[in-house]
């Protein structure tokens, strides 16, 4: 790995945690820039990241002596793979509408892709992407995303501090119904009218 994503990695694992514990304001953006930042070097450069090369070097005859035309390519297919896997686990991280569909997409390109690593793998005996600690790291934090049920998220970031918001929330998105969303509405406005006051309150302070 090279250090601009060890840091980013440092950086949005840091940040969810303090996310997962209710501290929202300012680690939310610093989660989504880090996190988009990482997914948008993945989707752009992952030939040169999934094949341990410098972005830096990218116009250098010398970074491309040792590749050959499937291993640029495979880390090209890599990259989109898991830029599209850390942008599914933004959207489950912030609630967002849309993160199963995208993390359902995200499962699906794991196993196509995986599949069509150790096919290469096998016939070509030449590319090492399958022991890569990255990818590892990926499929683990797909997986604990992937099947983390919504309300312990809720609950997580909201129920300490605002449990009548945490628990519409939950059953909104647990069974979205016409009910259930008239009363998340409400908790939500009233949810939004709070934190105007303590914003309020720490601004005149």
């Amino acid at each position: 790995m090279r250090k601009t994503e060890i840091i980013l990695l440092v950086i949005i694992f840091v940040s969810s945690i303090f996310i997962l514990n209710g501290f929202t304001e300012i680690t939310n953006t610093i989660a989504i820039f880090s996190s988009m930042l990482l997914a948008i070097l993945y989707f752009l450069f992952g030939f040169l990241l999934l094949n341990n090369k410098h972005i830096y070097k990218i116009f250098s005859k010398s970074t491309y002596q040792d590749l050959n035309a499937l291993k640029i390519t495979m880390g090209a297919i890599l990259g989109i793979i898991l830029s599209n896997i850390l942008s599914g686990l933004l959207f489950k991280l912030m609630l967002w509408p849309g993160a199963n569909a995208m993390l359902m997409v995200s499962g699906l390109t794991i196993i196509l892709g995986l599949m069509f690593l150790v096919i290469v793998q096998l016939v070509t005996r030449k590319i090492e992407f399958i022991h890569n600690l990255r990818y590892f790291i990926w499929m683990v934090c797909f997986a604990i995303m992937y099947f983390m049920p919504y309300r312990t998220l809720i609950e997580a970031r909201y129920l300490e501090k605002y449990p009548d918001y945490s628990n519409a929330m939950s059953r909104y998105y647990e069974n979205n119904t016409d009910e259930n969303k008239h009363i998340f509405d409400v908790e939500n406005q009233k949810y939004q009218d709070q934190k105007m006051r303590e914003f309020g309150v720490r601004k005149n302070n």
